[in-house]
């Protein structure tokens, strides 16, 4: 087990080496080439103007119909590359900073590729995804969690695709919505059947209240009339005598 863990690690250096050394090699490369500047013949600070009259005299030389043939058909093209990206403002400022990068080299911090992608930003800001490491990683503890469930559920033992994720994931919303709706729908009409059954004891208790306050008045009227009789017949007598 130790020979293969040392094997690997040396394995995973010669990669590092291998993938080091194709750093420097295409930087050597870039550095033995021209830039834009070199090909125009033209100092970095030049002005727009320059770089323009420069083109135009370069490529009057060098224009195939003048002077036929491969190597002056190439530089040719050189000229006209570097003039493609030269003669606009934005363009040749995005050059010159990668330009600036490049000749830093290696130590110096220069510009990463990621995906096809250059940056000069912070290597802390970029996300980098390569599968190699994951190829290379070290196989010898995997066997521990080989029968453990990749998510940490009992019963789901293996990776689950995104659909399949996505599809529980839109039922457990519908279901969620279902329930919701039916305990907002109880509670709705048991507040429904509250209200109802205090409006019914309400109007109860006001025909009671109204009924007592007529049996009152009919009680007062009729012992009112009581009284003026009695005193009708106190005084008949009276006259009498």
């Amino acid at each position: 087990m130790d020979g293969l863990v040392i094997s690997k690690r040396l394995w995973m250096s010669g990669f590092a080496w291998h993938r080091w050394m194709a750093i420097r090699r295409n930087h050597a490369i870039n550095k033995k080439s021209k830039n834009h500047y070199e090909t125009l013949g033209l100092n970095r600070d030049c002005t727009q103007e320059e770089v323009k009259a420069k083109y135009l005299e370069l490529s009057h030389e060098l224009h195939p119909d003048k002077n036929p043939g491969p190597d002056q058909h190439n530089c040719f093209v050189e000229v006209n590359e570097a003039y493609s990206v030269l003669h606009k403002a934005n363009t040749r400022s995005v050059y010159d900073s990668q330009l600036k990068d490049l000749e830093r080299g290696p130590r110096g911090g220069f510009t990463h590729e990621f995906g096809g992608i250059r940056t000069n930003a912070p290597r802390d800001r970029v996300v980098f995804h390569d599968d190699t490491i994951w190829e290379t990683r070290d196989r010898s503890k995997d066997s521990q969690y080989a029968n453990k469930p990749y998510y940490g559920v009992p019963g789901i033992k293996k990776k689950l695709s995104n659909t399949f994720i996505a599809g529980g994931a839109i039922v457990f919303m519908i279901i969620g919505s279902i329930i919701h709706f039916f305990i907002a729908k109880v509670s709705s009409d048991k507040a429904r059947d509250f209200l109802n059954e205090r409006d019914m004891m309400a109007s109860r208790n006001y025909s009671i209240a109204r009924d007592q306050a007529k049996l009152g008045n009919e009680q007062a009227k009729e012992r009112l009339r009581k009284k003026v009789e009695a005193e009708k017949i106190l005084y008949e007598e009276r006259n009498k005598k």
